[in-house]
C-alpha cells in the first residue's frame, strides 16, 4: 500500500527523477544532432561572408540560409538544437551532478521500508517489516560463531513491566485466561523458551555481541503475538524495542540462516502451505530457527555453533563434515515488526553443489519439514529481487537478502547495484 511505501510524495519525487533520468540519457543519446546542426550552421556561416559587400549583411544571412524551404527548415531545426537542446542538456547534467546516490537510496529504501520503521532510520538498515538492531561493525567479516555469547537469568518472564505500558491493562489476568483457553485448543503442550532482555551492542574496539537471556514461555509468546501485537500497537512496540535498553515484551531468538553452497548459489525454501501462523507458501532465505534452552545449557561452549549445527542439521541433513562452522558469520541482530521479535541473521556455506542439496532433500527424511520447496538465486540477482520480486517472500527475506549482499559484495556495491535496479524499476512505473 502506498502510505506503508514511504508515502505519494516520495512515489511522486521517484517517478519524476525517472522521467529526469529518462529525458537525460535520451539527451546525451542523440549527441550527434548537436554536431549536425553545429556543423550545419558553421558550414553556411562561411557562405554569409562573400555576399556581405553586395547585399549588407542581414541580406547575405538571409540568402544563405532563408533562400529555399528546405533551407528554412534545417535552419530553424539547427537553431533549436543549438538553442534549446544544449542548454538543457547542459542544466540538466549539473542538476544530476548535485543530486547524490544517497537521496536516491534513501527515497528508494523509503518506498519499501515499513512505516512503522520510518522513525528508526539511523538505528541501520531497514527493508520491508525488518529493521537492524544491530549490525557487525566490520560488515564484510561478520561475527565468528566464537564471537557470540550468552547469559541466561533462570527465573521465568512474567508482564508485570510490560502492563505500565499497555494502558494499564491487567496483562497476567487477560494471559491466564488465554493459557488455559484458546492456548490449549491451539496447541498441545507449552514449552520454555529463552528471550533476548537486554538491547546488545557492539563497537569496533570489542568485536563479540554478549545477548543477555532469561526464560519465558511458548504460551506468553502467543498471547504477545495474539492478544497485543496489532496495527494500533506496532509503532509503540516497535519504539520500545528500540528505546528502551531493557526488552520487557515476550520474544523469542530465531536464527534466520542463509545457505550458500559450493557453487556460490543462495538456498531459498518455501513455507509449507499448512504452515499457517506463519506465511504459508512463502519464500524465505533460507531457514529459521528458534535458539532453544538446550543450545544454551553449556555456556562454556560455544552455543551459537551448537545452534547453527543443529539448524542444518534438523533442517537439511547436512552434518559437520559438509559445512564448516569456521566460515559461519553473524551477520546482524534484527527485529520483524510483523510480530515485534527478534532474529539473527548467519550465513553458512556449505560444501555441497545446489545440484547436490536438493538431491540430497529429495532423498532424506528430515527432522523438521517445514518447507516444501527449494529454489536458488545468485548472489548477483539479490538486488532485482529486492526491488521487483519475482516470487513471494516472508517479510524477513529481504533484510536478510541484504546483508547477504553486504557481506558477500561490499556495501559500496550494493548502494550501486541498488541505484541501477531503483531506476529501473522507476522507468517501468
Amino acid at each position: 500500500m502506498e502510505d506503508k511505501q514511504g508515502g505519494p510524495a516520495v512515489v511522486v519525487a521517484a517517478r519524476r527523477l525517472a522521467h529526469e533520468e529518462r529525458l537525460l540519457r535520451r539527451l546525451d543519446s542523440t549527441k550527434w544532432a548537436l554536431a549536425a546542426a553545429s556543423g550545419y550552421l558553421g558550414g553556411q556561416a562561411l557562405a554569409v561572408f562573400p555576399g556581405i559587400k553586395s547585399l549588407g549583411f542581414w541580406g547575405a544571412v538571409g540568402e544563405v540560409f532563408l533562400a529555399t524551404p528546405i533551407h528554412v527548415t534545417f535552419t530553424l531545426l539547427a537553431l533549436l538544437a543549438v538553442g534549446v537542446w544544449w542548454p538543457l542538456r547542459a542544466w540538466m547534467h549539473r542538476r544530476a551532478s548535485r543530486r547524490t546516490i544517497d537521496h536516491e537510496l534513501l527515497s528508494g529504501f523509503a518506498r519499501h521500508t515499513d512505516s512503522s520503521l520510518q522513525g528508526h532510520q539511523l538505528e541501520g538498515i531497514a527493508w520491508g517489516l525488518g529493521q537492524t538492531v544491530l549490525a557487525c561493525p566490520r560488515p564484510q567479516l561478520g561475527w565468528k560463531t566464537s564471537e557470540i555469547s550468552f547469559t541466561v537469568e533462570r527465573y521465568p518472564y512474567d508482564f508485570q513491566a510490560l502492563q505500565a505500558k499497555m494502558d494499564g491493562r491487567e496483562l497476567q489476568g487477560e494471559f491466564e485466561t488465554f493459557r488455559t483457553g484458546e492456548f490449549t485448543e491451539q496447541f498441545t503442550r507449552d514449552a520454555e523458551r529463552l528471550m533476548i532482555t537486554k538491547r546488545p551492542s557492539a563497537f569496533t574496539d570489542n568485536e563479540g555481541v554478549r545477548l543477555a537471556m532469561r526464560y519465558t514461555s511458548w504460551s506468553r509468546l502467543q498471547f504477545f503475538w495474539q492478544r497485543l501485537v496489532s496495527n494500533e500497537t506496532r509503532a509503540r512496540l516497535v519504539d520500545m524495542a528500540f528505546d528502551d535498553e531493557l526488552i520487557e515484551f515476550p520474544n523469542t531468538l530465531t536464527l534466520h540462516l542463509v545457505v550458500q553452497t559450493r557453487d556460490s548459489k543462495i538456498l531459498l525454501t518455501q513455507a509449507h502451505r499448512l504452515k499457517a501462523n506463519d506465511y504459508p507458501e512463502s519464500w524465505a532465505c533460507s531457514l529459521g530457527e528458534q535458539l532453544d534452552p538446550s543450545d544454551v545449557a553449556n555456556l562454556s561452549r560455544d552455543c551459537a555453533a551448537v545452534w547453527v549445527r543443529r539448524t542444518l542439521q534438523e533442517e537439511l541433513s547436512i552434518y559437520d563434515e559438509e559445512c564448516d562452522l569456521n566460515q559461519t558469520r553473524f551477520l546482524a541482530l534484527t527485529l520483524k515488526a510483523d510480530v515485534i521479535n527478534y532474529a539473527f541473521i548467519c550465513i553458512a556455506p556449505v560444501n555441497l553443489t545446489a545440484e547436490t542439496l536438493r538431491a540430497r532433500l529429495s532423498v532424506s527424511s528430515r527432522e523438521d519439514v517445514e518447507f516444501s520447496d527449494l529454489a536458488f538465486i545468485g548472489v548477483d540477482e539479490i538486488p532485482a529481487e529486492l526491488v521487483s520480486p519475482s516470487r513471494k517472500y516472508h517479510p524477513s527475506t529481504p533484510i536478510r537478502m541484504i546483508y547477504t549482499y553486504i557481506y558477500l559484495r561490499g556495501q559500496n556495491q550494493l548502494r550501486q547495484a541498488l541505484q541501477r535496479e531503483f531506476r529501473k524499476a522507476d522507468s517501468r512505473a
